[in-house]
């Protein structure tokens, strides 16, 4: 029975209960219950009510004479007169927002008015959205020209297109528009909707939109091709509220060979200086790659703010806001691990729970902070898609670098044969594979292009002492970043240290052999110890992992005094395991239990002298020394 996959699913049921366990402690906490019987009387939402004693035109009159940059978005045509029954929608600068408070009353519902901002502003969103994605919605007030000596209404275009997208993104189904033409054709009667909407938008039409097919897939194709489809975190918030609109989503790119997740530092995270310890948080721990880091300038904060997070960028549940972003980080995750279903319930975009890591970098950020100071500090893309489009917004070139970077990573990590199964978890830096090589099976071992060096090792390890040595496999094949062995059944996988110990007692001749010819070589293998072993049911021991083995400055001279038997240099600066004690493995810590005798006693049976040194002739003739020995790497692929 595979116990991680069962205890993977009972931490999903576990994590799924509490999700659904929240949600009805908050559907019916005490709080909600009372504020739907005693509701508040203070403003929430859009809506408000015009004083009656000013009227709408003196509403109109009034923004005008304080200079208030507006536009009344529908409905106008008629103006004095307003359609019956139909409240005025207004889109307002955000700057503007505090001229307008004292013209709206709350002990009157006559003349209702919904106010929206240019940009994101409490009570003047909606669905916690900017109404229009404000590079869209400063276009539209900007645009405005006076009606009626009376009200400023947006230019033809932009009440046609701002029209169309109320239309569709707004009202999706629910405005009565046919899905395409055949849908428009099949039907003998209008859908049921507040507005007519086809026949609007048709009046509406400029000249050069008039052959527009007026159904949400006319107008999608419109919008689009005039670059005001929202972006796509927007599109999927708007497909959460009109599902319909999910048919215009772009697919999302397959995660399968990894996937790039953009974070953006809001200003608050570079005045805390988190930004070092975050990433060091992303290599160490979550094993991600750093594919670039671009600093947004001010011009390029703003443009990023007004098309990513629905223009939302405020203090959210938190005291303060974080701040405009400041600095976009791209990174790779090599092997993305799949979200438990109530994250997916929470985060339907996600496909990869490391995204959730933004958490962390909050908690890392306000752990420091007052309380009253606390604040959303870092965004993330939900998914590659919306990554490619943050990136694309920021900078261009910055997108194209990346892309560049990701397509290389991906080509160069990817396994060329089919595989049948991985044989250990993902490591950080490489992956290990048994595959379908040339007709048989073989073990390939691919590491990420940032850790190289440690593919060098290897591949010099085997190239050198495989043909020497009969414990050391001989490479099958190998590349820039990874290589190929033959495939052995080993019986020492799964045993305790001390089951493995008496299988490998009767190999102390082969243990010291390898070591005396890494010796000989002037590299300490450094993470030496039985796990790196295999010995195959017909008795053959076999030496692998050497990722590790590299020079040490000040080689000793003496056998005896070999890193691997004594210990690590102090000072010792150069790559180690992560678990690896101060002075890394002696002959003491591992071999000693399995031999059962000291080092100089085991030098005795093996009738090895212990006095001779790197540049003496060894049994294995003609072995390459010194720090030159690398020049012999990848001479023939």
């Amino acid at each position: 029975m595979d116990h991680s996959v069962s205890r993977r699913k009972v931490e999903n049921l576990v994590s799924a209960g509490s999700h659904q366990a929240r949600k009805l402690a908050r559907r019916f906490s005490l709080k909600r219950l009372v504020r739907n019987v005693w509701p508040s009387k203070r403003r929430k939402g859009v809506r408000r009510f015009v004083d009656p004693s000013i009227g709408r035109e003196g509403l109109f009159r009034t923004l005008n004479d304080r200079n208030v940059k507006y536009v009344v978005l529908r409905w106008f045509e008629n103006v004095p007169e307003w359609p019956e029954g139909e409240d005025i929608d207004l889109l307002i600068d955000v700057d503007d927002l505090h001229l307008v408070d004292d013209l709206f009353v709350t002990n009157s519902r006559e003349i209702p008015c919904d106010v929206y901002g240019t940009g994101p502003a409490k009570n003047a969103c909606w669905k916690g959205l900017s109404y229009y994605p404000p590079y869209l919605a400063e276009q539209i007030v900007q645009s405005r020209t006076l009606y009626r000596d009376l009200c400023y209404i947006p230019d033809e275009d932009h009440y046609f297109l701002s029209l169309a997208y109320h239309a569709l993104y707004h009202k999706g189904s629910a405005s009565g528009l046919p899905w395409d033409d055949n849908d428009a054709a099949r039907k003998s009667s209008k859908q049921q909707s507040d507005h007519d909407y086809a026949d609007r938008l048709k009046a509406a039409a400029p000249a050069k939109f008039i052959d527009t097919s007026m159904t949400m897939k006319g107008l999608e194709c419109l919008l689009t091709s005039q670059s005001w489809n929202p972006p796509v975190d927007t599109l999927r918030r708007y497909a959460s509220l009109r599902p319909e609109l999910a048919q215009f989503l772009p697919p999302p790119i397959e995660n399968k060979d990894g996937e790039l997740i953009v974070v953006l530092f809001r200003q608050s995270a570079v005045d805390n200086h988190i930004l070092e310890e975050a990433i060091s948080l992303f290599r160490q721990k979550h094993r991600l790659e750093v594919v670039g880091q671009h600093e947004l300038s001010t011009e390029s904060a703003k443009l990023a703010s007004k098309h990513i997070r629905g223009g939302n960028w405020d203090e959210g549940p938190f005291p303060q806001s974080g701040g405009l972003p400041a600095v976009a980080l791209a990174l790779f995750d090599y092997h993305p691990v799949e979200p438990t279903p109530a994250e997916k319930e929470q985060y339907p975009y996600i496909q990869n729970r490391r995204v959730l890591f933004k958490k962390e970098i909050r908690r890392l950020q306000n752990k420091r902070l007052p309380k009253s100071q606390w604040n959303n500090c870092v965004h993330s893309s939900d998914d590659e898609l919306e990554g490619l489009e943050y990136l694309e917004i920021i900078d261009p070139s910055f997108h194209a670098e990346v892309q560049t970077q990701l397509s290389y990573l991906r080509r160069n990590y990817k396994t060329p044969e089919p595989v049948i199964r991985s044989l250990r978890k993902p490591a950080n830096r490489s992956k290990t594979e048994l595959v379908e090589w040339n007709g048989q099976e073989a073990v390939r071992k691919t590491f990420r292009p940032s850790f190289k060096r440690f593919c060098d090792r290897e591949i010099f390890i085997y190239q050198t002492l495989g043909p020497k040595l009969e414990t050391v496999p001989e490479l099958l094949d190998f590349d820039e970043y990874s290589f190929v062995l033959p495939k052995y059944e080993n019986c020492l996988a799964s045993l305790s240290l001390r089951k493995q110990g008496k299988l490998l007692k009767p190999y102390a001749n082969q243990v010291i052999e390898l070591l005396r010819a890494t010796f000989a070589l002037e590299r300490a293998i450094i993470d030496f110890h039985p796990g790196n072993l295999i010995l195959t049911p017909g008795g053959d021991l076999y030496f692998v992992d050497f990722e590790f083995a590299q020079p040490i400055p000040d080689w000793p001279s003496s056998f005896m005094q070999s890193p691997d038997l004594v210990g690590l240099p102090p000072g010792f600066s150069g790559d180690r395991p992560s678990n690896l004690p101060e002075n890394g493995y002696s002959y003491d810590d591992f071999w000693k239990p399995i031999f059962q005798c000291s080092l100089e006693e085991l030098i005795q049976q093996c009738d090895v002298d212990p006095t001779f040194a790197a540049e003496q002739s060894l049994s294995i003739a003609d072995l390459p020394s010194g720090g030159n020995s690398d020049s012999r790497l990848r001479q023939a692929g």
